[in-house]
This record gives C-alpha cells, structure tokens and sequence, in this order.
C-alpha cells in the first residue's frame, strides 16, 4: 500500500509543531519486502522490521539527493533531483516497496511509503528506484 503518514502530516500541523524542512533536512529511502504492514495512521518512525537485507546495502537505507518541496496550483510536490540506486547490490529478499523518512529529526519520523506493485531483487547489479515524474508525494490543497 502507498501513502503518507498521517501522523506526520498531523504533528507538522498541531500544536506539536514538528519542523520537517522539505527542502533542507536529510531524508532516507529504506527498501522493504513483500512481508510490511504499513498502518499509514499510527506508524510514526522507521524501524528495520521487514526491511530487505544484503550485499552494498545498509539498513536504514540510503539518503536521498536533491530534495524540493515545491507549490504551484495549489499543489504541494515532495521530490527529489535524484533517484536514489544502490551499487554492486545483492538483495534476495522479495523488494516489495520502500519508505522515506526524515533522518534529520530525532524520531526518524516516516514521510511516505511507496508499495511497488510487484517484487523485484537483484543480484550483483545496480538497483535504482525511479521515482514518478509527477514528483514522490503531492498534496492538493484546494477544494
């Protein structure tokens, strides 16, 4: 399943006051396998539980690049300049998806989560996730 983590979203906005910088805090995208179970209105923090392992792969994933938020037609777009790919790479678990969470903040609080829609793995090669042309996450504001 994708989605954005309300919990976040809600925290951003409350009285909490999270401060997530879109544009300047350092985000991860951690791969996970086909066994996940997100809960989109709960689930707060990254935790390695079904997260794949392997060869050239670190848990906790690896930073993203190039990170925007940007607003036009009242739209609100999170992307990034850079997909993210991981070199010399061995995973043989099922990669189901990943997520993408906000390593600057002391809680590692998670962003959004991207289901794949099939299982991949690789095997001494390079595994790229390429992210939407339309951007990672986007939020209309408008009615």
């Amino acid at each position: 399943t994708s989605g954005a983590y309300g919990t976040t979203i809600r925290d951003v906005w409350d009285a909490t006051a999270l401060d997530v910088d879109f544009d300047n805090d350092t985000f991860k995208e951690a791969l996970y396998t086909d066994s996940i179970t997100q809960n989109f209105d709960t689930d707060v923090s990254y935790s390695a539980t079904n997260e794949v392992s392997g060869t050239n792969y670190t848990a906790g994933g690896a930073a993203m690049t190039g990170e925007s938020w940007t607003i036009a037609s009242g739209v609100a777009t999170f992307d990034v300049s850079t997909d993210t790919s991981w070199a010399s790479a061995t995973i043989s678990a099922s990669i189901e998806g990943r997520i993408i969470y906000d390593d600057t903040l002391a809680g590692n609080n998670l962003i959004v989560a991207t289901d794949f829609g099939a299982t991949y793995g690789v095997t001494a090669g390079t595994l790229t996730v390429q992210n939407n042309a339309s951007g990672i996450m986007t939020l209309d504001y408008t009615p």
